[in-house]
């Protein structure tokens, strides 16, 4: 069975492209050292669209209510690189948090997206299966086969 969900996965992941070295919302999170901060951070990122640029400027922040509140204004939109890279650039969190505020635009669940987003979903199902934590990838799975049938 965990043969069939890894070669599942792979398919997935061959079929969608995406940076390898991108951030998700999932990794920003575990991220943060404090875990009431982590908890709500991980609460507030289940069932949005974090767009995996804004996820390399969120965990780029220096603070841990730095990278919450970069997740929190920039949840649910798309940024293109050029966006990301500028706000990046930004020394202090504040204007981090506020560049992120001020760009991008509300995701509009494009197909594009959706692949991205299922793309995001096998890595992290990957990364379960590779730990042992298999109720974790099944969730994955489930977020998937919902993605899909939308």
């Amino acid at each position: 069975m965990q043969k069939f969900i890894v070669i599942f996965l792979f398919s997935i992941l061959i079929f969608s492209s995406n940076n390898a070295f991108s951030e998700t919302g999932e990794e920003v999170c575990n991220d943060i050292s404090f875990s009431s901060d982590r908890q709500e951070c991980l609460a507030f990122i289940r069932g949005r669209y974090i767009d995996v640029d804004a996820g390399y400027v969120c965990i780029r922040a220096r603070f841990n209510s730095g990278k919450l509140n970069c997740i929190k204004v920039s949840a649910d939109k798309e940024y293109t690189l050029n966006e990301a890279n500028y706000c990046d650039e930004f020394t202090f969190d504040d204007e981090r948090v506020s560049c992120m505020r001020n760009s991008g635009r509300s995701s509009d669940g494009s197909g594009g997206r959706v692949m991205q987003r299922i793309n995001v979903l096998s890595h992290q199902a990957l990364r379960s299966l590779d730990r042992g934590e298999i109720n974790q990838a099944y969730e994955k799975l489930l977020l998937i086969r919902q993605l899909s049938n939308n």
